[in-house]
């Protein structure tokens, strides 16, 4: 039969493995932690979904528009006019409107320019600008200007979420510092501790001088001051790193901080490349000069003639 003590330690040796994995808070597990919970990070995330609606908002503009007027006119028992005219109108990102409809009129005094066949009048057409807002319109600047808005608060949200981010990891390395530094004064108070042991054990036994004794003893207090000012350190790095995780399923008291640091090797080209490219701060300055290059777009077509070409094809209800 097999020792019952190996068979306990069989069943408890996953869990107590397991218990000692999660006692350790590496910094990726508390970076995401922070991104998801924190309501900094959240806020950024909303700037982003912010950014969608704006351009989803311009593209209305060019969403099919369904009319329908109705005018009349009856005075006295004589039917002066019945007009009606219902269409829909397809604006495009070309500039061009696409329009169809029905129109529909009787009266006695109706002008001759409404006239249509007893059963109504089909019709379609397009409207081509020839001059002013050919190539750029209010419409389409707005759609352009919608996207960039878009773009901005998606970089405005990576600038917060970056500022952020910076402050989590120095709370973070904070509590790693404390943490280290508070176990390797420990361990050296122990040392130390041991050492005055032996020092006053010499002492009795008439082999060591007593002031030996007392230097040894101050030293140990030295330490022990000094461990108590790195124990407040630890507990208020704590505290500042609580500030950042908005979970109640993590709670950092009961854990340790682990860093695990892989050596990548970062080229000044590259970093500098790198930064004048995605840098938030550095594309906030490409939006402001996308912005001021369309003003300038929209500012030279107004100097343009104002010259539509209408065209519209006629059927007749039969």
């Amino acid at each position: 039969m097999k020792n019952p003590l190996f068979l306990i330690f069989g069943l408890l040796f996953p869990v107590l493995a397991q218990a000692q994995q999660d006692t350790v808070l590496q910094i990726d597990e508390y970076i995401k932690v922070v991104a998801e919970y924190h309501p900094v990070a959240r806020r950024a995330a909303l700037l982003t979904k912010q950014g969608a609606l704006v351009v989803d908002e311009a593209r209305g503009a060019f969403d099919p528009v369904l009319v329908s007027q109705y005018d009349t006119k009856n005075f006295q028992g004589t039917d002066y006019f019945d007009i009606w005219d219902s269409y829909v109108r397809i604006p495009t990102v070309l500039s061009v409107e696409i329009k169809a409809g029905y129109e529909r009129n009787s009266g006695s005094f109706l002008n001759r320019e409404r006239m249509v066949p007893d059963n109504g009048l089909y019709y379609a057409g397009v409207s081509i600008p020839l001059g002013q807002g050919l190539i750029n319109n209010p419409r389409t600047i707005a759609l352009k200007r919608a996207n960039l808005s878009g773009q901005e608060l998606e970089n405005e949200a990576q600038l917060v979420l970056n500022d952020f981010l910076l402050d989590a990891l120095y709370a973070y390395f904070w509590w790693y510092e404390a943490y280290q530094k508070q176990s390797l004064l420990s361990s050296n108070l122990d040392l130390i501790r041991e050492r005055f042991r032996g020092i006053r054990e010499g002492v009795l036994q008439g082999e060591q001088a007593a002031i030996d004794s007392v230097e040894a003893l101050i030293q140990v207090q030295t330490w022990e001051n000094t461990l108590n000012q790195a124990q407040v350190e630890f507990r208020n790095s704590l505290l500042h790193l609580n500030n950042f995780i908005w979970t109640d399923s993590l709670n950092p008291s009961y854990l340790r901080p682990q860093v695990v640091v892989d050596p990548v090797v970062l080229l000044l080209d590259q970093y500098v490349n790198s930064a004048t490219t995605n840098h938030p701060e550095w594309r906030s300055l490409l939006f402001e000069k996308s912005h001021l290059s369309l003003d300038k777009k929209l500012r030279s077509e107004q100097l343009k003639p104002i010259i539509n070409l209408n065209y519209h094809i006629l059927l007749g209800n039969n």
